[in-house]
């Protein structure tokens, strides 16, 4: 089975669609590069039990824990540790991964075209562009509100 560390403690064994709601109505949690996120714990052979009647019950086969290292996560042997400060996501309940922390900064505007010759930084700023944006311009942001055309 899979014992995931520091998350929401009914987090093992939901669809990927309920951790979804789940990170909606709880806060984000925060994992330092280093942390151990997950860990797989192997199964055990059962049992054999008794039906209502006294019957003989054999065990079922355990089963397999499918879990992928995604982006900002490494996999060592059944730990999974992350390799960047982040959140942790769970996609598609079989990858984990760590999302970076996006530092947001005050809209900057900027008035004009943008060109190929663009030579601000802009990774975590949300950009303001009342211009143009040319086909050959390169414009890595964390997002854009443009007033103005995309040429090409």
């Amino acid at each position: 089975y899979l014992r995931l560390h520091k998350m929401h403690p009914n987090l093992a064994g939901v669809r990927s669609s309920d951790f979804e709601k789940e990170k909606e109505n709880n806060p984000p949690l925060f994992f330092k590069k280093g942390s151990l996120l997950a860990k797989i714990i192997p199964g055990k052979k059962g049992k054999p039990g008794k039906d209502v009647l006294g019957y003989p019950i054999q065990p079922g086969e355990h089963s397999l824990c499918v879990l992928n290292a995604g982006s900002g996560v490494s996999r060592k042997g059944p730990l999974f540790i992350a390799q960047i400060d982040g959140h942790p996501v769970l996609k598609k309940g079989t990858t984990l991964m760590v999302e970076p922390i996006v530092k947001k900064t005050k809209i900057k505007t900027i008035d004009g075209t943008i060109g190929n010759d663009t030579e601000g930084t802009y990774e975590y700023a949300d950009i303001e562009l009342k211009g143009a944006l040319d086909s050959e311009a390169v414009l890595r942001c964390h997002s854009l509100l443009l007033h103005g055309c995309l040429k090409g």
